[in-house]
């Protein structure tokens, strides 16, 4: 799959690799409703069309003084340019493709006009999920160009001349407010809600943008926060948790952070940001890694963040640490889902490990923990904390001395005063 830059009208709708979607196609394929071309019409969601083309009607209904010929001319001229946002070439008739980029632009925007009217009753009963919805809407290969959505919106609110008043909110709130903030508020950086943003390229893109840190100047931006001699040569990884607090670093939950890359090692603390794990978000988070994959000139803060939680996760002890302690918030049934996905995540992450985002923090980890100091209490914990047998016999050991000095200090002091009574 070739890989492509986001500038100009490059190519930013792609595949997953097919290593990928076959081994998990269902982080990768729409579920319930399918968006662009890839999945048009697919066996899982083709139930769907009938309710797709009710939401067009309902849609178009909201502004009854302009007709669907409107809607269907301004986008015939946009589809050229829509074509090129796909990596792969589109095997449809013109008409076919414009017919569907109608119908699927304004399924999204109904859906979440829905959303902001607080309309979920007509979700439910039609035995919809809003969540499963939404995973699929932020899938990368169930994408639309995110200026097909602007058009729609346009023509309904009436800015040709034909106003109403039904639709006064712009199209970056609707979607921010009731897409991201109500569902996925995790990972999106306050101030970009009300900040400026680039012109997102489709649905995933823009979520990817509205997590970006408003104060990173480049991809690499936590390399100011440790001042460490690195060898880029080498893998940059760091031991589990576990073995983390075998070598006495301590693993918090940061809080009030930056944004949820906001991770710091102050010795021997590593302050982490809360991380959210649910089906929701490992659909999405695997979908975030696969675009920054794709896309050449991408900023991989979230491959950085799965690097790190593949990192210090390898077991239920280490996962057991960091719920704990609150840096990881399980949602899943249990914990050998969360585990699963964290498997998942190992699989997928076919980057460079010598040099990401996190590189100067694991090194300066990993020359704390090669420190001789930290080696031996990393062997001590091992040698007589590991073992239940190990920690009786040590402990009793450790009673035995304590005992021992306090009977001599008993009989000495015993001796110092019959001496002063003589």
């Amino acid at each position: 799959m070739p890989r492509k830059t986001i500038t100009g009208e490059t190519s930013t709708i792609f595949r997953a690799t097919p290593s990928v979607s076959q081994s998990a196609k269902e982080l990768y394929e729409p579920q319930m409703v399918s968006i662009g071309p890839y999945h048009h019409n697919s066996d899982m969601t083709r139930y769907m069309e009938v309710h797709k083309h009710q939401f067009l009607h309902e849609f178009l209904d909201r502004n009854a003084e302009i007709g669907v010929e409107v809607y269907v001319q301004q986008i015939r001229g946009l589809a050229d340019r829509a074509s090129q946002f796909y990596s792969e070439k589109i095997n449809f008739s013109n008409n076919v493709f414009v017919q569907m980029l109608l119908l699927d632009g304004c399924f999204i925007l109904e859906f979440i006009l829905k959303l902001d009217e607080k309309k979920h009753d007509i979700l439910f009963r039609a035995g919809w999920d809003p969540l499963t919805i939404l995973s699929d809407l932020l899938l990368l290969e169930n994408q639309i160009p995110f200026f097909i959505l602007e058009e729609l919106h346009s023509i309904v609110k009436g800015d040709n001349g034909n106003n109403t008043p039904e639709i006064s909110v712009d199209l970056k709130s609707l979607i921010i407010n009731n897409l991201f903030i109500t569902y996925l508020h995790d990972g999106i950086h306050p101030s970009r809600v009300n900040g400026p943003w680039e012109k997102p390229h489709h649905l995933l893109n823009l979520y990817h943008e509205l997590s970006k840190p408003f104060r990173e100047t480049n991809t690499n931006s936590y390399r100011s926060t440790v001042e460490t001699k690195i060898n880029y040569n080498l893998p940059q990884v760091i031991p589990s948790a576990s073995q983390l607090h075998e070598y006495r670093v301590k693993l918090r939950k940061k809080i009030s952070p930056l944004d949820i890359f906001h991770v710091t090692f102050r010795k021997p603390v590593m302050k982490i940001p809360q991380l959210v794990i649910d089906s929701t978000r490992r659909t999405l988070l695997m979908n975030l890694l696969a675009f920054e994959k794709c896309v050449a000139e991408s900023e991989r803060r979230w491959t950085g963040l799965m690097i790190l939680m593949n990192c210090i996760i390898k077991s239920k002890a280490d996962l057991e640490i960091l719920q704990q302690e609150g840096v990881v918030l399980n949602l899943f049934a249990s914990d050998d889902e969360a585990i699963k996905f964290v498997g998942q995540l190992s699989e997928r992450l076919t980057i460079d490990f010598t040099d990401h985002y996190y590189t100067d923090i694991f090194g300066a980890i990993n020359r704390h923990c090669e420190t001789r100091v930290a080696r031996y209490k990393a062997r001590f914990f091992h040698q007589f904390f590991n073992n239940p047998w190990a920690v009786i016999s040590f402990s009793s050991s450790l009673m035995a001395i304590v005992l021992s000095t306090v009977q001599t200090l008993i009989s000495v002091f015993t001796y110092q005063n019959r001496f002063r009574r003589h």
